[in-house]
């Protein structure tokens, strides 16, 4: 069965929806969860900020700050949603990564040698997939081990 589950969370409630099942597979396998959170690095951020080839007077952020309060508000929903786990007896660990969500989420699972991985899919299709991509679709494509969609839509 599963000993070591890797569950991609961004911090939204849409993305915990896959907790419950985790907590189904882990308790059933005693596997370790391992809950990952992907933010922008502090070169994604700069690039993101910078006005490319027309010159425009930069944004007035401190980049360094928004990296460290997006790993400071990563870690603390983690921890949060480890705590949960933790209280149904399953063995819990968390890591903020920085980069690009689907990259963090394969690297961490084959450091980790991963199981499985978890993770919510928004249901985005046609042009809203196109436009913001689909995290779930690159993991699935790419991912060594299973994968896990939970799919889930926002509430009307």
């Amino acid at each position: 069965m599963y000993r070591r589950i890797v569950v991609a969370l961004d911090g939204s409630a849409l993305a915990e929806r896959v907790l419950p099942d985790i907590e189904s597979l882990a308790e059933a396998a005693k596997a370790e969860v391992v809950l990952v959170t992907a933010i922008a690095s502090l070169e994604m951020v700069l690039a993101q900020t910078s006005a490319g080839d027309t010159w425009v007077p930069p944004p007035a952020i401190d980049a360094e700050k928004t990296v460290d309060a997006a790993r400071r508000d990563a870690d603390a929903s983690l921890r949060s949603a480890a705590e949960r786990l933790k209280s149904k007896g399953i063995d819990v660990r968390t890591q903020v990564l920085e980069g690009v969500a689907e990259e963090c989420i394969l690297e961490a699972a084959r450091e980790r040698g991963a199981d499985l991985i978890a993770l919510t899919s928004h249901g985005r299709s046609g042009l809203d997939r196109a436009v913001f991509g689909s995290v779930a679709d690159a993991v699935i494509r790419k991912a060594s081990c299973p994968v896990l969609v939970v799919p889930v839509r926002e509430a009307p």
